[in-house]
């Protein structure tokens, strides 16, 4: 597992470093920073440098050396990390902290052409932000065709036991669990084309 740790260097006048990072406080498998999680920013300073301000991009500030702030919206943010000396002087570091939303996506095709021209060859519901996904697929008299639980699987072909089927109206059954640990399920049709 690893966390989103990013360095920014710049010279602080003639005082010496000013440099920032910033990671997730729950350290997950993902690198990304999605809204509502908790994020440390760092500052890496000389000892001349006695004050600090941030400004994280959406309005929101801060003056404490290492604080922790929490995105509400997915968007890209401007986060600037102002220091001063003794003597009034300042320097600045500015960098972009690209956010993603927590929420599940998942989008779900409603037709694909396995012909074997590599353009939507296999029906696979595109999914975001998830834990873990199952899909079956139905025939209109509810016999199973085809099941998987990975999310790196190619999807469903078209094809029951290597049989290719004809062309019509399938049914499927899509089921995630968020990072939130909620399941939802989701049903629906989908259109086999040749």
């Amino acid at each position: 597992k690893t966390s989103t740790v990013l360095d920014f260097p710049s010279e602080v006048n003639r005082s010496g470093r000013l440099d920032f990072q910033y990671r997730k406080l729950q350290i997950t498998s993902q690198s990304e920073v999605f809204t509502d999680e908790s994020i440390l920013f760092e500052s890496e300073i000389a000892p001349e440098i006695i004050a600090w301000e941030w400004n994280f991009g959406d309005g929101k500030s801060s003056s404490e050396k290492d604080p922790v702030h929490v995105y509400e919206n997915p968007g890209t943010y401007e986060v600037k990390l102002t220091g001063y000396d003794i003597f009034g002087c300042s320097a600045f570091e500015v960098n972009q902290v690209q956010v993603t939303s927590a929420d599940a996506q998942v989008v779900i095709p409603n037709a694909f052409t396995p012909n074997g021209d590599g353009l939507n060859d296999y029906f696979l519901p595109k999914a975001k932000n998830i834990e873990s996904i199952t899909l079956e697929i139905f025939n209109t008299w509810g016999e199973k065709l085809f099941f998987t639980n990975s999310q790196e699987s190619k999807g469903w072909d078209g094809t029951y036991r290597g049989q290719l089927l004809p062309p019509g109206n399938y049914l499927y059954r899509i089921t995630y669990i968020d990072r939130d640990s909620q399941l939802t399920e989701k049903t629906g049709g989908v259109t086999l084309i040749r």
